[in-house]
């Protein structure tokens, strides 16, 4: 008969074994989910169900000469450019909606300008940040009778993320939105 000399040694190292292929089950099963080309990837928190598509038009540039740019949108509604909003409207109209667009080649600054325009009136609040590499500029969230608007632009080089947030409801959903956002850029 053989007889074990050390077996808690033995138990340890079972239970480590153990512990280390369960780590790496829920590591792989949990992992966040990657959104965008190559060039511009990021995760972030959708609720819901996603959609994708891609637009592209021309532009024509101070020059004189004109290009062709392509915008990749992720949104948890069908329909991108459903909307017309102006500050003042009625935002729920529109119903909720979180989304992302990635940009390759267009000015951030550009970015932020549109966006200011379009979803918020002349007083809102934005904050310039420098994180980790990325220029960040978070506008809002901005609420009026319950309904809230953020907006995030991120940028590193040429690729531009543009976040934005429609909410009917408190402005802790804006917020998580645009919080649990994370690129990944090159």
């Amino acid at each position: 008969m053989y007889q074990v000399r050390h077996p808690v040694v033995l138990f340890a190292a079972a239970i480590l074994t153990v512990i280390g292929i369960g780590v790496g089950v829920l590591a792989a099963s949990a992992s966040q989910r990657f959104y965008g080309p190559s060039w511009g990837r990021f995760t972030v928190a959708f609720p819901g169900h996603l959609y994708s598509s891609e637009v592209s038009w021309k532009v024509h540039l101070a020059s004189g000469s004109s290009r062709e740019v392509s915008v990749l949108y992720y949104s948890s509604q069908p329909h991108f450019s459903w909307y017309s909003y102006s500050p003042g409207s009625d935002i729920s109209a529109a119903y909720d909606q979180f989304s992302v667009s990635v940009r390759q080649g267009l000015p951030m600054r550009s970015v932020t300008a549109d966006d200011r325009r379009a979803f918020f009136a002349s007083g809102a609040r934005g904050q310039d940040q420098d994180a980790n590499g990325y220029s960040v500029v978070t506008i809002g969230p901005q609420c009026s009778d319950g309904d809230c608007t953020g907006v995030e632009v991120v940028g590193r080089g040429r690729v531009v993320w543009d976040l934005q947030a429609f909410w009917t409801g408190p402005p802790s959903k804006v917020e998580g939105f645009l919080g649990s956002f994370q690129p990944e850029g090159r």
